[in-house]
Order: C-alpha cells, then sequence, then structure tokens
C-alpha cells in the first residue's frame, strides 16, 4: 500500500471514485487526517484505505473507506476542534474563522460526495456521559473544607443524587 502525502493522490484517488475534488478540498482533508495522528493509503487497484497510526504499523486490519466517510470523519473533527476553540478561556479569533471556513468548506465536499457515493452502514461505539448536578448547603470555614464534608455525605449515602437531578449529557465518538 502506499501512503497518500500530496493533494493530487487524493484528488485521483475521489476522482476514481466519482467525486471531483479541488487542491484546497484535498489539502484541508489531508491536515485534518495528519492532525488527528491518521494516514490514508491506497492499493494498486486505487482503494482506499484509513490507518490510524497510534494502533500499530500493520495496515493488515485496515477496512476500505469511501472518500465521503472520510469527508464525513472531518466534518466531525472540524465540529469537535470548532467547539473546543470556543470552550476555551483564551479564545483565538484567527482560530475559529479558520475552523468555520473550513465548516463551510467539508460541508460543500459532503454534498458533493452524498450525490455520488451511498452512505456505508457500519458500527459506530458511541459514548454517552450523563451530567446530574445537585446543590447541597453546609456550613465550613472554607471551600476545602466544605468540599470534603459533601464528599463524605456522598460517599455515606446521606446526598443521593438522583433522575431530578440530571443536567444534561455528552455524546461522542469513543472505543
Amino acid at each position: 500500500m502506499k501512503k497518500i502525502e500530496l493533494t493530487e493522490e487524493l484528488i485521483a484517488t475521489a476522482a476514481r471514485q466519482g467525486v471531483t475534488i479541488c487542491g484546497t478540498e484535498a489539502e484541508i482533508v489531508l491536515a485534518y487526517i495528519k492532525v488527528h495522528g491518521y494516514e490514508l493509503l491506497t492499493d494498486d487497484d486505487y482503494k482506499l484505505y484509513m490507518h490510524d497510526k497510534s494502533a500499530c504499523e500493520d495496515h493488515t486490519h485496515d477496512g476500505t473507506e469511501t472518500i465521503r466517510g472520510i469527508v464525513e470523519l472531518c466534518v466531525e473533527l472540524n465540529k469537535e476542534m470548532l467547539l473546543d476553540s470556543y470552550s476555551t478561556q483564551e479564545q483565538d479569533a484567527d482560530d475559529q474563522l479558520e475552523l468555520r471556513k473550513d465548516t463551510l468548506i467539508l460541508e460543500t465536499m459532503r454534498a458533493k460526495a452524498e450525490k455520488v457515493i451511498p452512505p456505508t452502514v457500519r458500527r459506530y461505539n458511541v459514548v454517552i456521559v450523563e451530567h446530574r448536578k445537585k446543590l447541597v448547603p453546609v456550613l465550613a470555614a472554607s471551600w476545602a473544607e466544605a468540599e470534603a464534608r459533601v464528599r463524605e455525605m456522598w460517599e455515606n449515602g446521606e446526598v443521593v443524587i438522583g433522575q431530578s437531578d440530571f443536567a444534561g449529557i455528552m455524546i461522542s465518538s469513543g472505543g
């Protein structure tokens, strides 16, 4: 298998799947893939593979991908990066602008790919983290003492966080 490193290589691989992309679009996809620890590969039949570099060097377990699937992954990665950029205390307006530009380009690419390539049904690992919160009034001389008292109350079953204390969920990909 050959690693796809040049925009021209990704453009050619996408074209073999019936999707026309330009150099800027290919550059954005390759950047998202690389930054997140993946690499794209192709074989002699121009089939597309995505490899998780953190997993191992062995490519035998890499499944075939479509350009649609790769773009959909990049859309999700872009959303996560944009959310992260807004959640930091020191927000970088220029970075956020670039991420929003990427959003427009990636969404356009996804629309092009959806017209040509049907969705692939596959198994996804989805993590749901449920958040609950409860206000527990406690008299204490300091925050550390208050926290310690409430922790002890919770550990002893004196404070129970139940269904009525539901505060929301966070859904993400995971394994």
